[in-house]
């Protein structure tokens, strides 16, 4: 079943008031519409640009293109707001809280807010109160750094697949755009900071017609392989279930369970039915015949797994006394503990870059710094990413940074714009060879 996905449409909102420094928007939209040229994916991506745009102007755009990405390239004055213009060109600057106030009226369609223009991280945090993604500056950044950032985060959102790609389009196209400011030999690659919405669900984006195939094909498999007996079986297995669930003296395993001869005959009867499906016979049209007419008996299958599950969790576990569960950890699944500490001096972290003079096999020291990778802040706690591999984005909306050992300390922003003191523990760093590594 193929679906087809409308366009996503790409809005570039670019101001330069008169009295205000020159910017190279010109170019940095040149180069975002000719990487969506050269795409294999161009025709699944709409781009209208806006220039010397008002107030009023960004209203307009908006109402009228219905944008999933707004783009805005430009000058940022830090808490006071970014630089539109007015009637005659000059500097009309716009809060965060308006900007957030516009942009969340039109949450159900807009995916992300990119905001290239200086010390734009407060109306970030503002925009993000609404929108899933803003991305926004920490600090001043370099126009040839803001324009690799811009290039590098359009040729990485249109080329996104996520067969082969990790985290969500926007994740994945922000992470490759700080690394085209590194690549590009420039500094300023963590000024750019993301700001997701809070308690923001998805993680990785999976196409709508694969989610739907998926449930269709898993709906489709179940239907086709119930027999009659299968379905007298089953509500067997629930009757069983139900008066079994009130008996006190509950048996304590599988064998000597009411569930056991049900849950046989339940089983031999799918091997077969799964045996018979690559025979040329009409079991499809008989079974699906069957099912059209008892639709309460589906319902009963689809209890029937789930009793099934919970007997297996539940009546299974006295077996099991006297030995630990293993038990799954909230960190990055693939770093242990960090050894560095227990050789290296002279440890210090600033942003999100962790410094230290570690010893050599030679007995020399060496200075020597890495990224600590897979850190943001959530709502005012540090946390890992579900993928350890991720950029670090605390940095941008924390401060008072610091380290003692392997434990990395802040004072983060919440999501109320009040500040907390946290910490967490570094994960996967080690000394090698005078060299800090994971």
């Amino acid at each position: 079943m193929n679906i087809d996905t409308p366009a996503k449409k790409i809005l570039i909102l670019a101001a330069n008031p008169k009295q205000t420094s020159r910017l190279r928007l010109d170019e940095e939209v040149r180069d975002i519409k000719e990487g969506l040229r050269l795409s294999q994916q161009r025709d699944k991506f709409i781009l209208q640009q806006e220039w010397a745009v008002r107030p009023r102007d960004v209203r307009r755009a908006v109402l009228d293109f219905r944008p999933n990405i707004i783009h805005f390239s430009g000058h940022g004055a830090g808490t006071t707001g970014l630089s539109f213009e007015d009637e005659i060109g000059k500097e009309k600057l716009v809060t965060g809280e308006a900007l957030a106030g516009l942009f969340g009226q039109f949450a159900k369609q807009v995916e992300c807010v990119v905001l290239n223009a200086c010390y734009s991280e407060e109306q970030a945090v503002a925009i993000a109160q609404h929108i899933d993604y803003v991305i926004g500056m920490n600090a001043a950044i370099g126009d040839k750094a803001a324009l690799e950032f811009a290039v590098g985060f359009y040729d990485a959102l249109v080329a996104y697949d996520p067969r082969y790609d990790t985290y969500s389009r926007i994740e994945f196209a922000f992470n490759i755009a700080c690394n085209a400011i590194q690549f590009a030999g420039i500094s300023g690659d963590s000024i750019p900071i993301m700001k997701k919405k809070p308690h923001l669900g998805k993680v990785e984006e999976q196409p709508a017609n694969l989610v739907e195939e998926s449930q269709l094909s898993n709906d489709m498999s179940v239907r086709q392989n119930l027999s009659q007996e299968d379905i007298a079986s089953i509500e067997a297995i629930i009757s069983n279930k139900q008066s079994t669930s009130t008996n006190e003296n509950e048996p304590n395993s599988l064998d000597e369970s009411p569930l056991s001869s049900n849950t046989a005959t339940f089983s031999q009867n799918q091997k077969q039915s799964v045996a018979q499906t690559s025979a040329p016979t009409n079991r499809l049209s008989n079974s699906t015949s069957v099912l059209r007419n008892k639709k309460s008996l589906i319902g009963a299958g689809i209890a029937a797994v789930v009793a099934l599950t919970s007997y297996f969790v539940f009546n299974s576990q006295p077996s099991l006394k006297g030995t630990s569960t293993p038990t799954t950890s909230s960190s990055p699944q693939a770093r242990d503990n960090s050894s560095y500490q227990k050789s290296c001096r002279n440890i210090s972290i600033n942003g999100d870059e962790l410094s230290a003079t570690c010893p050599q096999s030679n007995g020399s020291y060496k200075q020597t710094s890495i990224r600590v990778l897979g850190i943001e802040n959530s709502n005012g706690e540090l946390k890992y990413y579900p993928n350890p591999r991720t950029a670090s984005t605390y940095q941008g909306s924390c401060h008072n940074i610091s380290i003692s050992g392997d434990t990395l300390s802040a004072t983060c922003t919440q999501g109320n714009g009040s500040h907390k003191q946290t910490s967490i523990r570094i994960l996967g760093i080690s000394n090698n060879e005078g060299n800090l590594s994971y």
